[in-house]
C-alpha cells in the first residue's frame, strides 16, 4: 500500500473519530506480510490514526515506513480530540520492520498523545491503555524511537502501558 497526504494503514486509515462521535473496534484481525509506505503523520501496520476505539487480539507482521512522524507497527498515531475518547490496545503483537525518516516511531504505536481539559478528567481512569502487548519488530527512526510506545504524552488524563515487552 502506498499512502498519500493522509493517514494510512493496511486495514484502515482512520478508526473511530477524534471527537468521539464514533467508536471503532478491531478484534482478532491479523495482517501477515504486508508493506505500507506513507507520506503523512499516522502510518501503521494495521491502523493509521486511532480516534477513539479498541484494538484487541490483533497482530501485524508487516513492513511499515513513512517520511513523517507518528509511525507504528500496529497504530501510527492516537488522536485525542475529546475527553470522551478511549484508546485501548490489548493482547496484540507486531513483527517485521517499522521505520521513518523522522521521529516518534514505535513497535506497537508511534504517538499516543492527548490534550483533554482538567475538568473532564476521571480519576483513576486510563483513557489511553496499552496492555499485554509485545513487539519483535525492528524499529528505526531519527529520534524518539521505542519498542512499544515511542511517544506518550497526556496533558491531563492518565496514560498507562502495562504488561508489555519489546523483544526488539
Amino acid at each position: 500500500i502506498k499512502g498519500g497526504s493522509g493517514a494510512c494503514g493496511i486495514v484502515c486509515g482512520y478508526l473511530g473519530q477524534a471527537n468521539a462521535n464514533s467508536y471503532g473496534e478491531l478484534e482478532n484481525v491479523h495482517v501477515v506480510g504486508g508493506t505500507i509506505n506513507g507520506f503523512a503523520k499516522g502510518v501503521g501496520g494495521m491502523v493509521g490514526v486511532l480516534g477513539s476505539g479498541r484494538i484487541s487480539r490483533c497482530s501485524a507482521d508487516v513492513s511499515v515506513s513513512s517520511t513523517k512522524d507518528g509511525v507504528g507497527g500496529l497504530v501510527g498515531y492516537y488522536n485525542d480530540g475529546s475527553a470522551d475518547n478511549v484508546c485501548e490496545i490489548s493482547d496484540c503483537w507486531t513483527s517485521g520492520e517499522v521505520k521513518s525518516d523522522m521521529k516518534k516511531v514505535g513497535g506497537i504505536i508511534g504517538e499516543l498523545y492527548g490534550n483533554t481539559k482538567a475538568e473532564t478528567q476521571v480519576e483513576n481512569l486510563n483513557t489511553a491503555l496499552i496492555s499485554n502487548c509485545y513487539s519483535t519488530a525492528s524499529v528505526v527512526g531519527k529520534s524518539v524511537v521505542a519498542g512499544i510506545v515511542a511517544y506518550a504524552a497526556r496533558s491531563k488524563d492518565p496514560t498507562a502501558v502495562t504488561d508489555c515487552i519489546a523483544w526488539n
